[in-house]
């Protein structure tokens, strides 16, 4: 899996190569790519030890490894067509409230584009975003079986056999959920809907393991949600 960390301890590389043009679906980075976004619109650059893709989906850019200069404090890769600089300082995606630890810029044949990347920190709000249901209590979901909703003050968790709404109130890392209501079940309940239910009873901590993954956890139990 590709992860959202910097580039720039790599201490080492930027590129020289072709290009060509793509969707950004089919950035496809390598196991070891650390990968950076931005929006508006949206790119994706991915950095191995071999490789650097920069994918905006009408453009592809791939290039191959040269080193960075560090600068007033910025780490710099520049080659004819990329020029890449990143520093540290907390910076969020406006889309999906993705926070990380360091703020990237990006000039692609002349053009210029702003992001995030670095170590994925905790997001400042879940307001807004949806998820894939992915595991209650380490039991995992089939694909795309269950979800979770979180609107400005209220959520939907989606189960296999049960619905699950209710309010909730962000302080940090710590969520309270309340006012929590269930439907009638479709099929016979499983541990699933009985874990999930219970997760969500009171407050939870929130562990982002990247900006697409995170753990809602409680004394009851656990929750994984992916995006």
């Amino acid at each position: 899996m590709a992860r959202i960390c910097s580039i720039f301890p790599l201490a080492a590389l930027v590129l020289t190569g072709c290009a060509g043009s793509g969707g950004i679906e089919r950035l496809a980075p390598g196991e070891d790519a650390y990968v950076y976004r931005g929006e508006a619109p949206s790119w994706l650059l991915s950095v191995d030890p071999r490789v650097i893709i920069f994918d905006n989906g009408s453009q592809r850019i791939v290039k191959t490894a040269v080193r960075p200069v560090t600068k007033e404090g910025q780490n710099v890769f520049r080659t004819p067509r990329l020029s890449i600089s990143s520093r540290p300082g907390r910076c969020t995606l406006t889309e999906n409230g993705a926070l990380y630890s360091e703020t990237v810029s990006v000039v692609a044949d002349g053009r210029s584009y702003a992001g995030c990347g670095g170590k994925a920190l905790a997001s400042g709000s879940l307001s807004g975003s949806q998820w894939r249901l992915v595991a209650v209590n380490g039991v995992r979901l089939g694909a795309n079986s269950a979800s979770m909703l979180f609107r400005q003050a209220d959520f939907t968790a989606n189960l296999p056999c049960r619905t699950i709404t209710g309010r909730y109130v962000e302080s940090g890392i710590i969520v309270s959920f309340g006012q929590i209501t269930a439907s009638a079940d479709r099929c016979p309940s499983t541990e699933v809907e009985t874990g999930a239910a219970k997760v969500l009873e009171g407050l939870v901590t929130v562990a982002w393991s990247s900006a697409d993954r995170l753990n809602l956890s409680s004394n009851a139990g656990s929750i994984t949600l992916e995006r």
